[in-house]
């Protein structure tokens, strides 16, 4: 490995430490946005590239990415999405199953921190009280400033520890992760968290166990399907005349879809019906939800959220022929779980962006083992 390597890892590993460090950003710790953390980290990524990149065979990537970048910063006020081009151009000599794992026990580390700093009392509580479901109710949130906060960490760090180690468990070890995972799932009483914990353990022990290639078939299809369906029902919001609230007087489709979701369909339809769309989004939305594909789709813009899309059916069918049955979990669980919470184009908190790292064209450390750098 060159001089100019090195310093291109090196500094690529700075700055993604600069994002682990930000990604419980206004769940745990401060407000949204550290800046000083966020340039430096920015900074490092831009050195990185410009230690590893080749002129002349890159250069109309960095002129498409570079430009989408800036031109929704224009719009956004924001320079998220130039902080992600930034990150995937600068990983593409990188090792993505390392990148994970730094964020799994980067992640796993800012729970134990959140907890015992709560626990001593030197930094948030075990328990908030706020207004929830019923009002104002007092519930387990375990150092984050809410439960869901906690909750969506916490499925995190179970999605990723999948991806790295399910394949290498044996069955009681799966008995005795159920148990550790389930527990602070219902200490919170995180209704999404719960059932997407059902739904991603029994998923991952029908691929572990079943080892045939007709489960893998059969995953992809049916992950298709759900993903495909998840999106018609939520883009559908603002197209279909679904029913208003029965206020109570009685209970229809639309207001069971809407107490399993907590109320997060009517919000987001509210939000379609009085939203302009933009092709590159904008900042000041009135209507905010909890769902990561409505909020993409006015704060990044309909071009991101395409774009979005086609990466993740893209990822999908990539990882199916790889058989990467983790992998493929992964795509769904994030993409699933995108209904509680709004992190689509966050790289330190979508781990679908991870299996992107050594993805894009150009450099790559070794094509013939890491498939998803063709």
């Amino acid at each position: 490995m060159s001089y100019r390597e090195k310093a291109a890892t090196v500094l690529f590993w700075i700055g993604l430490c600069c994002e682990l460090l930000v990604s419980p950003s206004g769940f745990a710790f401060g407000g949204y946005h550290e800046p000083w953390i966020i340039v430096a980290g920015m900074l490092c990524f831009s050195a990185s590239i410009l230690c590893s990149m080749e002129l002349k065979k890159d250069w109309w990537l960095f002129a498409l990415l570079g430009a989408y970048g800036v031109v929704c910063y224009h719009f956004q006020h924001s320079a998220l999405i130039l902080r992600l081009a930034l990150i995937l151009l600068a990983g593409r000599g990188q090792d993505r199953k390392k990148v994970m794992r730094c964020f799994f026990f980067g992640t796993a580390g800012i729970l134990l921190i959140t907890f015992v700093l709560a626990a001593l009392g030197v930094h948030n509580s075990l328990v908030t009280e706020d207004w929830y479901r019923h009002g104002i109710e007092k519930r387990i949130s375990l150092g984050f400033f809410h439960p869901n906060g906690f909750s969506f960490f916490w499925m995190r760090t179970f999605v990723m520890g999948l991806y790295l180690y399910a394949e290498k468990m044996k069955a009681w070890m799966y008995a005795i992760a159920a148990v550790v995972i389930a527990v602070p799932f219902v200490l919170v009483e995180s209704k999404m968290g719960l059932a997407a914990f059902v739904l991603i353990f029994a998923a991952a022990l029908f691929l572990r166990f079943w080892k045939d290639e007709k489960a893998e078939k059969i995953f992809y299809i049916a992950g298709n399907i759900l993903m495909a369906a998840e999106l018609l029902l939520i883009y559908t919001l603002g197209i279909f005349p679904y029913p208003e609230h029965s206020m109570g007087t009685e209970n229809t489709y639309w207001d069971v879809m809407n107490t399993v979701t907590t109320g997060r369909l009517a919000h987001a339809r509210e939000a379609f019906l009085s939203t302009p769309v933009k092709l590159f989004g904008y900042r000041d939305v009135e209507q905010a939800t909890e769902i990561g594909f409505v909020n993409a789709f006015f704060h990044e813009g309909l071009i991101f959220v395409i774009l979005y899309v086609v990466i993740l059916f893209w990822l999908f069918r990539r990882l199916y022929r790889e058989k990467d049955r983790m992998g493929m979990l992964l795509v769904l669980a994030f993409t699933f779980y995108a209904l509680a919470e709004a992190y689509l184009p966050y790289f330190n908190k979508n781990g679908i962006w991870i299996l992107l790292i050594a993805g894009l064209p150009g450099r790559a450390k070794d094509t013939k083992k890491d498939p998803l750098s063709a």
